[in-house]
């Protein structure tokens, strides 16, 4: 491994650019939604192609590196991330609302995402873990109407915090060291006793909790609910990136031992959380917490796959969550666009109707749905073929037939909400689509099909670069 002070490099543009962010809200006396947009995708594709550039250089040996496996989820976070960017633009600037405390959340979270997934020891990781977790609470601040929210919040992040410090705590005191290969090495090579078990699995119930797997997944019926659309969108889809690499790289090696004996915990999150998706969807009348409630099911399934750790269990669960992650952003995209007399839309039967006057919009809508649904001939079929593929591997059959079951399940949630836009009456006028949202969805919709029409990448290279 290449040590090299340069590997910093990603870290530092997106440093500098909250740097400039800040000084553009202090400095700049007509700074717009536009200006911090800019300054933020900047600083984005700055940190991409540097973390490209040095994708398998060490900078600080024993603390932080980077490899082909980091930069592939890196990658992808900058990515949804800039997408996450432009939207927000649209909202921002159709309100009329300011944007620079967005703008530099979005790059302190992502700065801290990265950050801790490049660090090689336990302090520094769940540090910026924990820190970029916290975050969520300052993006329920943006709207007053989220102050509610934040402040539910604020437990929840106390109780990371806790079951943060209890676990490393607990773990140093058993090997006088927080650096993976020594943490690993105390795992491997003595017997399990208590103390150990217990840190372990609080650090694992810590990844829990920030994926929002049942029953840890409340805190996300809040921030969907009462945050700005904005904040909806990045909080749904990015950070769930870096909280399941965290989860493989900790199951795969630090805390392998405690992973293998809690199977069966593993398996009964993974199955509780396809159960409590498939039926809340079912049950909700708000679409953002609706599909709040399909992310939990897409939690759910992942987890299913990787109860038993092995490299293909890696690889199924991470094209599952890729293209799942995929049509998510898509239907965030459908919510911008869901607009009526200047309020964006929440609730399921306002929208009712849409296909007749936002055609282009209700069949974006079908089209992420059905590939979430995993059904053919979409990329969401590949998704819940290696899943299946994984699962029958470990002779997990019980398993299959609940997350299939489960699929039957949130198929009714799904022709629910095509039964209230293509069948229903119009209720609302709504007002006009931006042609950045339509935008938007098209680069979706033509990257979910070349990847359909081509698998390859999906299927085998991506597993080069996984492992």
């Amino acid at each position: 491994m290449k040590y090299n002070i340069a590997a910093f490099l990603p870290e530092f543009f997106l440093l500098l650019t909250v740097i400039t962010a800040i000084l553009a809200e202090l400095f700049r006396s007509r700074a717009t939604p536009k200006t911090f947009y800019t300054i933020a995708k900047t600083g984005m594709i700055a940190a991409f192609l540097a973390s490209v550039v040095f994708y398998n250089q060490t900078p600080l040996p024993g603390y932080y590196e980077n490899n082909a496996h980091i930069t592939l989820f890196k990658g992808v976070v900058y990515v949804l991330s800039g997408s996450c960017m432009y939207l927000s633009l649209k909202w921002f600037l159709g309100l009329d609302r300011p944007s620079f405390a967005f703008y530099l959340l979005v790059l302190l979270s992502v700065l801290f995402l990265t950050a801790a997934l490049s660090a090689v020891n336990l302090a520094v990781m769940f540090a910026f873990l924990t820190a970029a977790f916290a975050l969520n609470i300052f993006f329920m601040c943006l709207d007053e109407e989220s102050f509610t929210a934040a402040r539910r919040l604020v437990g929840t992040v106390l109780a990371v915090i806790v079951l943060v410090i209890f676990g490393l705590t607990e773990i140093y005191m058993q090997t006088g060291s927080l650096n993976f290969d020594k943490v690993a090495a105390m795992y491997v090579s003595s017997p399990l006793n208590g103390r150990a078990y217990s840190a372990g699995a609080a650090l694992l119930a810590v990844v829990f909790l920030m994926l929002g797997a049942a029953p840890f997944h409340l805190w996300q019926y809040e921030t969907a609910e009462k945050g700005i659309l904005p904040a909806v969108c990045f909080i749904n889809t990015v950070p769930v990136f870096i909280y399941f690499a965290v989860l493989v790289k900790l199951a795969g090696s630090l805390l392998a031992p405690v992973y293998m004996t809690m199977y069966p915990a593993v398996l009964g999150f993974a199955l509780l959380s396809v159960a409590v998706g498939a039926l809340s969807a079912n049950g909700e009348s708000n679409l953002r917490r609706l599909f709040v409630c399909i992310r939990v099911f897409v939690v759910g399934v992942v987890l299913a796959a990787l109860g038993k750790y092995s490299l293909n269990n890696v690889f199924g669960s991470f094209v599952y969550l890729l293209v799942s992650l995929l049509a998510l952003i898509g239907i965030h995209t459908v919510f911008y666009g869901l607009k009526s007399k200047g309020v964006y839309l929440k609730q399921l039967q306002s929208i009712s109707g849409v296909a007749e006057s936002k055609p282009y919009l209700a069949a974006a809508m079908l089209f992420f749905m059905v590939s979430l649904l995993g059904m053919p001939p979409l990329l969401g079929f590949l998704g819940i073929l290696s899943v299946t593929n994984v699962l029958v591997s470990t002779g997990a059959y019980a398993v299959i037939a609940a997350v299939l079951f489960g699929f039957l399940v949130m198929a009714a949630a799904y022709l629910r909400v095509i039964r209230v836009m293509y069948f229903d009456g119009r209720s609302v006028l709504f007002d006009r689509t931006d042609r950045g949202i339509y935008l938007m969805l098209a680069i979706n919709i033509i990257l979910v099909l070349i990847l359909l029409i081509n698998p390859r990448f999906l299927l085998t290279d991506i597993e080069k670069l996984l492992f």
